[in-house]
């Protein structure tokens, strides 16, 4: 009796460790799929506890997990609480043939492993008409250079129900950009067919041999007799393709450009003289055909080094089409004299006919002539001169005289109107003296300290036309060049005067400050009056000097 009462006990004992520690079980809804499905593995712990995290890790190692999911319950056995939890991966697996989901650990207890069978996609049969779909691809050049851009066009054509997708593609070799992407429709052997149509572009990097993965298309259609959607694939091979290098005879100091056409244009007009303290809009289209604008050069960089240094370029930030890279400068000039521009020549390589080629614009020479006097209104004439005749439009006929005779009443007459001349020349002369005394507003050409106030204003109002022109004005009053004058101002002063042109010339440059430019005025007005290079007033007034 006492040894059944024993027995009993340590039974009893045992069922309560048993039920203490964590049981594991783990099962799969299928152990045989094509390497483009997915598959349920069901993990059940009970009593509830966490699974090992070093064993999941293994597991996403051989697959994907695309959801994740956990269901809690509770149940009593024989009177006592029993809990469960139950893990849910749906996986994919990254490769194919057979493949062991490894064993998973919860506490001291671990699950099976299990075996799956992963088939390849593209070996999928089906039932699908041959020509219910059709998917092909091809290349725009399978003998491309280095950084020369091509094609693929992949097409899948279908005439029946169908959802799906090209599969990503291993591209590692090449820049890619998708081109195109579009749903159309075309005619195949006398059918309508809906068209799928992806364009990509590739750029190699590297020369040699490449071959680019086979192009799976995966997607499913409708099968009434099943009752379901049914997975089918396509596949395309393309081509080998041969990437060459760089042509031993191409510059080794250039840019590499591999192209079918570029071509360099600009709007530079050197027919006319320039005027000094002038500017000139300069504008270079560079234009290429089978190679992106973005990877065109900056064609002014070519001559930069070798411009003449009294040539001053004011650039704007460079603007790019699809085929075209546009460049924008204000070309400025201080001193008169005839000035070289160098020819731009960028070498390019001709993929059509395998041969160097450049795309140039030839030397130029720019006459700049000195501006002797800036009109207020830009009529380009001293204010008050009268404008010359050439000598082919003066007469040489004199008008006829009648006979002079024995006349009192001519003489009479010609007295007459000298007197009247000479009052109004009298009168004429007092209006000009009292207007010159009262005067503090006109830009007088060598009256030089009443302008410096007009300026001032000007300044202030932050009208930096109006304030330019003005100083052009009261600085060519004096015998020093522009340039001279600028050399005598501080650096800071010259960087001022500087900033006010770039406002002028330069769609992008940002404003001076009124206060800045109001101590430009104040410096010029002190570097003048110092140096004593204003002319006399008579002298500016003499339009025409011997």
């Amino acid at each position: 009796m006492v040894i059944a009462r024993r027995l009993g006990a340590l039974i009893t004992l045992f069922l309560v460790v048993g039920m203490a520690q964590a049981a594991i079980s783990a099962q799969v809804d299928r152990t045989e799929l094509y390497n483009d499905e997915s598959l349920v593995l069901t993990v059940t712990v009970s009593p509830v506890a966490e699974l090992n995290s070093t064993d999941l890790a293994a597991l996403e190692s051989l697959f994907s997990i695309d959801q994740r999911a956990q269901q809690q319950s509770s149940q009593n056995i024989n009177g006592r609480a029993r809990s469960r939890v139950d893990y849910q991966f749906r996986l994919s697996s990254k490769a194919r043939g057979v493949i062991a989901i490894p064993s998973i650990r919860a506490g001291d207890e671990q699950s099976e492993p299990i075996f799956i069978t992963v088939l390849d996609a593209r070996q999928r049969g089906d039932s699908l008409p041959e020509d219910a779909v059709q998917f092909t691809g091809r290349l725009s050049n399978n003998r491309p250079y280095v950084d020369q851009p091509f094609e693929i066009v992949l097409e899948f054509a279908y005439k029946i129900q169908v959802k799906g997708a090209i599969e990503a593609i291993d591209l590692d070799s090449f820049e890619t950009r998708l081109v195109k992407e579009e749903n159309t429709n075309t005619t195949l052997n006398g059918q309508t067919y809906n068209l799928y149509r992806q364009v990509l572009e590739l750029t190699p990097k590297n020369p040699g041999a490449v071959k680019i993965p086979t192009i799976l298309f995966i997607g499913e259609y409708p099968d009434s007799a099943q009752g379901r959607y049914v997975r089918f694939s396509r596949t395309v091979d393309l081509e080998p393709i041969e990437i060459r290098a760089i042509p031993a005879s191409f510059p080794s100091d250039a840019y590499w450009l591999p192209a079918t056409e570029i071509r360099l244009s600009d709007n530079l007009d050197t027919g006319q003289p320039m005027d000094t303290n002038s500017h000139l809009d300069w504008q270079i289209s560079t234009q290429t055909q089978g190679l992106a604008a973005s990877r065109l050069p900056d064609p002014l960089a070519t001559i930069s080094a070798s411009l003449d240094s009294r040539l001053r370029l004011y650039r704007n930030e460079a603007t790019f089409s699809d085929n075209q890279r546009l460049d924008s400068a204000a070309l400025t000039i201080d001193t008169p004299g005839t000035y070289r521009i160098p020819a731009i020549r960028i070498p390019w390589w001709n993929t059509d006919t395998d041969t160097l080629a450049w795309a140039e614009l030839p030397e130029r020479t720019i006459r700049v002539v000195a501006t002797t006097q800036v009109s207020p209104k830009g009529t380009g004439q001293a204010p008050g001169a009268e404008p010359l005749l050439s000598p082919e439009s003066r007469s040489t006929e004199q008008p006829e005289l009648a006979p002079f005779g024995p006349n009192y009443w001519l003489y009479a007459t010609l007295l007459a109107g000298l007197g009247w001349l000479l009052t109004l020349g009298l009168w004429w002369r007092q209006v000009r003296t009292v207007t010159t005394a009262r005067s503090t507003d006109v830009l007088t050409p060598g009256a030089v300290s009443p302008n410096w106030a007009v300026a001032q204003r000007l300044a202030k109002a932050s009208d930096y036309s109006g304030l330019y022109q003005c100083l052009l004005r009261l600085t060519g009053a004096g015998n020093d060049p522009l340039t001279v004058v600028k050399a005598r101002l501080d650096q800071s002063t010259r960087q001022s005067f500087e900033d006010l042109e770039r406002s002028l010339f330069s769609d992008q440059a940002t404003p001076p400050s009124a206060s800045a430019m109001t101590a430009l005025v104040q410096a010029l007005e002190r570097l003048i009056g110092r140096t004593g290079s204003a002319r006399a007033p008579d002298e500016a007034l003499r339009l025409y000097p011997n």
